[in-house]
């Protein structure tokens, strides 16, 4: 009993399996798809994944999917609603209302071994960066934004840092901590037997908070005495933007699940940062990120849209590069113990059907990959496929959202 169930899996010498969902802002060009009469694995590669290319059999394009019931939440909110699939504006007498995200449900049941259950990471935030309201894509179970981690020298300092701590002043900070939380909490009870039945909600998703953080600091303290990985790299000197700043965030992410820290990553990618890069290239203006996506065929903004595409395929290619040169214990790669999501809630012209999904997985059993799915036009949720991914992980869900049902043509 000594021995953790983490320590136990570890000694199985079967690598555990691994969720990343990384999301943009906006719709892409009408260049990010495929031909939808070309389904199959013979498809032909459309022009803004020509970097894909070397990963052909190590990924999917999946079209015609489509986010159904957020379709009430705002247009620009391509974050908001990308792993919840609910109307924020569906429950009466609230304004908005959110619900939990597939990232924490599976944090929940394959997260709880490791030291960091789910890590949020962002770059991106309000409606001009077409991600909407949030604070990452991560949303707790009372439906409440989770805060993403937006420094890179604060996100390394949690993975391999200890503050230059004893283990006995973290102790104290962590019974301080709980110190302060008994007296509020105790404030909180006397407050609740006084107020609105309104007000009773609010006071009753504030105790939720309250309990959250108490099972945080209980989880700190059982990691207390347990030593940090060493970084497989030197801790950054500063937090980049733009495309240095995305890299960067990948080894990060890299990093943290090569080392075991976690299981879960949200990243709320920040690309519209890219677009001052491309205006030092051409030495022009650049079009704003929102009118890129209304721009037609032809114009100069469309033609800054593919760019950005085109960076964005860039990216996840040098990622999954990353993920394939990992080892594991039994030799496979990092890439083949993890299912990877690249996509967005929005389409070209804000528009929520046939959604841009790019889905990646190495070669673990029971997936199959390298090819162009095409589902029949409104009928499939994109909620089925959060669904499938958290069966495949072993979570013990029935349904998630609007989704119920297993993507056959991936998930044997």
């Amino acid at each position: 009993e000594s021995v953790t169930r983490a320590d136990r899996a570890a000694a199985s010498n079967k690598p555990p399996i691994r969720l990343v969902f990384l999301n943009f802002g906006f719709g892409p060009s009408l260049e990010w798809y495929p031909d939808t009469s070309q389904a199959g694995r013979d498809y032909k590669l459309p022009a803004a994944m020509q970097s894909l290319a070397r990963h052909r059999e190590s990924f999917s394009v999946l079209s015609n999917l489509t986010n159904l019931q957020s379709t009430g939440t705002g247009s620009h909110w391509g974050s908001t609603t990308f792993l919840t699939g609910v109307d924020v504006r569906r429950t009466p007498g609230r304004e908005f209302h959110n619900a939990i995200s597939c990232d924490q449900v599976a944090a929940q049941h394959i997260g709880q071994d490791v030291r960091f259950p789910s890590l949020s990471l962002t770059g991106a935030s309000g409606d001009l960066a077409g991600a909407g309201p949030g604070a990452s894509l991560a949303w707790d179970a009372q439906g409440n934004p989770i805060q993403g981690i937006s420094d890179h020298v604060a996100l390394f300092s949690k993975l391999f840092g200890d503050g230059g701590l004893t283990i006995e002043q973290r102790r104290h900070l962590i019974n301080q901590n709980r110190s302060v939380l008994d007296a509020v909490n105790a404030d909180a009870k006397s407050v609740q037997r006084v107020v609105s039945a309104n007000d009773e909600r609010k006071v009753s998703e504030y105790f939720d908070l309250v309990r959250d953080i108490e099972l945080n600091l209980a989880r700190d303290e059982d990691w207390l005495e347990r030593p940090k990985p060493d970084a497989p790299f030197g801790e950054p000197a500063e937090s980049p933007l733009g495309s240095k700043g995305i890299e960067l965030m990948f080894d990060l992410m890299v990093a943290a699940l090569q080392t075991d820290s976690t299981r879960v990553i949200t990243y709320r990618m920040p690309p519209d940062n890219l677009l001052n890069e491309l205006a030092t290239e051409t030495g022009k203006g650049v079009t704003g990120a929102h009118r890129m996506t209304h721009s037609p065929r032809g114009t100069i903004g469309y033609e800054q849209l593919i760019w950005r595409d085109q960076k964005l395929c860039d990216f996840f290619a040098t990622f999954l590069d990353k993920m394939k040169a990992v080892r594991e214990s039994d030799g496979s790669t990092l890439l083949d113990n993890s299912l990877i999501v690249m996509g967005s809630s929005l389409r070209t012209g804000h528009r929520r059907e046939n959604l841009p999904i790019l889905f990646s997985v190495g070669g673990r059993g029971g997936v199959r990959q390298g090819q162009h799915v095409v589902y029949e036009q409104d009928k499939s949720t994109l909620c089925n496929l959060w669904f499938s991914m958290l069966k495949h992980s072993g979570c013990p869900v029935d349904h998630f959202s609007d989704g119920g049902h297993v993507l056959g043509e991936i998930f044997s």
